[in-house]
């Protein structure tokens, strides 16, 4: 396969229905991969996008997608948590996953994150979550200490 041309960019309201059909891929793929306690439906993703494009707009989040084509492929989005610090989410279609999208996303979301003072990025991710693991490690983030017997384990990385 040739090389991907993609376009990364912010978050849109036109991107509702392709964030969506994700959302919806990455919790059929692994449940736990994702907040949703059941499939995400339109009414309460709605709910979250909402949220997404508020968080983008009023610079308390960084909201950043994948489009190859005309689809939005994936979603890295960056909301502060506490002073310098913000809580990361990552979605990649499987269909595209280990071909950089990632990565590229990372960097952008991190690029903006820290034009927004954030130092500290933290990741949850489920402990059976073998990809998620290795991006995370693969990509300088470092194990948190968490609570002994939790099914999550916290990714930190300083982003300076």
């Amino acid at each position: 396969m040739g090389k991907m041309h993609m376009n990364i960019r912010e978050l849109k309201t036109g991107d509702f229905e392709d964030v969506l059909a994700l959302a919806a891929d990455i919790y059929a793929e692994n449940p736990k991969a994702t907040f949703f306690s059941a499939e995400p439906t339109r009414e309460a993703f709605g709910c979250i996008f909402g949220e997404k494009l508020r968080g983008v707009e009023e610079g308390y989040a960084v909201d950043i997608v994948a489009v190859y084509g005309s689809i939005v492929i994936g979603e890295c989005e960056i909301a502060k948590k506490g002073p310098g610090i913000g809580s990361l989410g990552i979605i990649i279609s499987k269909r595209y996953r280990r071909r950089g999208v990632g990565l590229m996303l990372l960097n952008a979301a991190s690029a903006k994150a820290r034009g927004m003072g954030m130092v500290m990025l933290e990741a949850c991710v489920d402990r059976e979550n073998a990809e998620a693991t290795a991006f995370f490690y693969n990509n300088g983030f470092e194990k948190a200490e968490g609570m002994a017997g939790s099914s999550t384990m916290t990714f930190r990385k300083h982003i300076r």
